[in-house]
């Protein structure tokens, strides 16, 4: 993959799609729902700053992929065909969603689909576990459009669904409803589309 970028005039020649998307339409599965936004900087993540500079969250647009995302992939153990939680993991998530007052819409880099093989990507940058390229992507979008709020891309956890990364630049703000997973309406078809089962703390792998 290509270490050198020029995103500015892909998006000028509308190769780089950029969408338009309602921030309130963001929702993240959180532990510490009263410090979101929560602003990384730990490179630990995909498309976290090489840096340091700038901080990234992560978000999905429904439950599916938030759940697949932070409960399956950080949580989750696979085992007599089915998946086991801690019920300690399930109790401790809240569902967080935003809000950008002066400015309702989100702009994000499409990196989806065509969209993605037309800057000469591939879904690597949003499947490899190895986010050396990911992060450079990130980095190179953020310096050279500067309107930019940050990159939807496919789930690598849910490969049928979007994730959604969003640059601290973004000035996105908490919404005051916050909800706990346990009680969000769609949680038992989660735990049942998913195939999971949850085991009173400490007895979970």
């Amino acid at each position: 993959m290509s270490s050198v970028w020029d995103f500015a005039a892909a998006r000028a020649a509308r190769s780089l799609h950029v969408f338009k998307v309602d921030a309130t339409r963001l929702l993240r599965l959180t532990r510490f729902p009263k410090t979101e936004p929560y602003w990384g900087k730990s490179k630990a993540h995909r498309f976290d700053d090489p840096a340091q500079i700038y901080g990234a969250t992560y978000a999905a647009l429904d439950m599916e992929v938030a759940f697949a995302e932070t409960i399956l992939h950080q949580k989750g153990h696979f085992t007599g065909n089915q998946w086991i939680i801690d019920e300690a993991n399930i109790r401790e998530r809240h569902i967080v969603t935003y809000t950008r007052p002066t400015k309702p819409n989100l702009l994000l880099a499409d990196f989806t689909g065509v969209r993605l093989k037309a800057l000469g990507l591939n879904n690597d940058l949003c499947s490899s576990s190895d986010y050396t390229d990911s992060m450079a992507v990130s980095s190179a979008l953020h310096a050279q459009l500067p309107d930019l709020d940050g990159i939807m891309y496919v789930s690598r956890q849910m490969n049928t669904g979007l994730a959604v990364v969003l640059f601290e630049r973004s000035e996105v703000e908490l919404k005051n409803t916050v909800t706990r997973l346990i009680h969000h309406p769609d949680y038992d078809n989660l735990l049942s589309v998913f195939n999971v089962a949850i085991l009173p703390s400490g007895r979970a792998p």
